[in-house]
């Protein structure tokens, strides 16, 4: 039986990092439900509410987006004039019709969920990690009148348990469902590697963080070497595509002659830290502009040119010289490739204490990665993050 309800969207962000009791999460969420349930009744006749898995800020799922959903999830059938449906339903419904939850966030597709299932009113989510704290804060937007008919707001301390959570990725895809659905022109693996520190998906790319520890680095101004202690990630990227080979490289600044690549890493006592030499296993593409007027941005406009070729026509620009220089990483089908990034301080005299043993840290880097194929094919610059990494004792 089709029901007809006009739809509703409900786009939670949350904003989650910290220590504290696991109890605190779950009584804030069942405030949550009943403040953001309440306030779905009376805005809603009739509601029937979907709960979808909640993402990271580059869009990808987390098991602690899992733990999110099914905890609000379950929270909110206690509320008057809700009904919400059960989670292994909507995975199945969405199997059924071919969608997935990412696919939600597009209106037609949530109002087809609204006439296969009946559902009126969507929630979803995203998470972003900081030092000590979570921040909710919910709206709900009637996906026939794109209005807001909903909000709330929740503020609340997390575990390590929950921490860890968070840094876990899970494969993308219906509730529940840890499968990516295959692109077009080929199989995506559900792999993803059970022994990695934390795990994140782009595309059909998965990148584990297998080992983060602290190593001796010795430096050079030119002139004299210095020992000085940094840190190792090491993470091993994987093309999950059975079929379909991938291209990605790490992106650099646009400057004239080599710049680093765009990889950072911080603490949670808010010291940077800067790449040491070259990383291994992975290239770096950078565009080489003269020209102020060319940023970041046009190297994904010169990637299709030849390395090395002089492309300032092309781009638009006059008698200059511009050209993108560098290389890509290319893998086979389900191979994978081992990335070893060194950091030390960026001001060695002004370390901040990070509390020993608590301490976390935070990875990020700028991809560019290759979506479809032949004259389709465009570069995009995406975003690898691992927020909360715990260096592992004895290391």
């Amino acid at each position: 039986m089709r029901h007809k309800n006009t739809a509703a969207l409900a786009v939670i962000t949350v904003l989650a990092a910290g220590v504290v009791a696991a109890s605190d999460m779950e009584t804030e969420i069942e405030k949550l439900a009943e403040t953001l349930g309440k306030r779905i009744a009376e805005k809603q006749a009739d509601a029937k509410v979907a709960v979808t898995t909640f993402l990271d800020l580059q869009s990808n799922p987390t098991e602690l987006g899992l733990h999110f959903a099914e905890s609000l999830s379950v929270e909110m059938v206690n509320v008057n004039g809700l009904t919400v449906i059960d989670r292994t339903n909507l995975k199945a419904i969405l199997n059924e019709h071919k969608l997935t939850e990412e696919g939600l966030v597009n209106k037609e597709n949530a109002k087809k969920l609204g006439e296969f299932a009946g559902v009126n009113v969507l929630v979803s989510g995203k998470i972003t990690a900081f030092a000590e704290e979570a921040a909710l804060n919910v709206i709900a937007t009637s996906i026939e009148t794109s209005t807001v008919i909903a909000s709330g707001k929740a503020r609340f301390k997390m575990s390590q348990d929950l921490m860890k959570l968070l840094s876990k990725g899970v494969q993308g895809g219906a509730a529940g469902n840890v499968a990516n659905p295959a692109p077009a022109g080929g199989a995506t693996v559900a792999w993803q590697n059970p022994n990695g520190i934390a795990s994140k998906n782009i595309g059909d790319l998965n990148f584990t963080l297998i080992d983060f520890k602290r190593v001796g680095v010795t430096i050079s101004d030119g002139w004299r070497n210095k020992d000085m202690s940094g840190f190792q990630c090491t993470i091993v990227v994987k093309n999950t595509n059975l079929n379909q080979p991938a291209e990605l490289t790490i992106a650099g600044r646009t400057q004239q002659g080599a710049p680093p690549p765009k990889v950072s890493l911080s603490d949670s006592a808010l010291n940077a830290y800067g790449i040491v030499g070259a990383v291994e296993g992975m290239t770096m593409a950078y565009l080489d502009a003269f020209d102020s007027r060319f940023g970041d941005s046009d190297l994904l406009r010169a990637l299709p040119y030849p390395v090395g070729k002089n492309v300032d026509k092309e781009l638009g620009g006059s008698y200059s010289s511009v050209k993108w220089l560098g290389a890509i990483t290319k893998l086979a089908p389900n191979e994978e490739t081992e990335m070893i990034v060194k950091f030390v301080p960026n001001d060695s005299e002004r370390v901040k204490p990070t509390g020993g043993g608590t301490a976390t840290f935070s990875f990020s880097a700028t991809f560019v990665v290759a979506e479809g194929e032949g004259q389709g094919k465009q570069y995009k610059f995406k975003t690898l993050s691992f927020d909360g990494i715990a260096l592992p004792e004895n290391k």
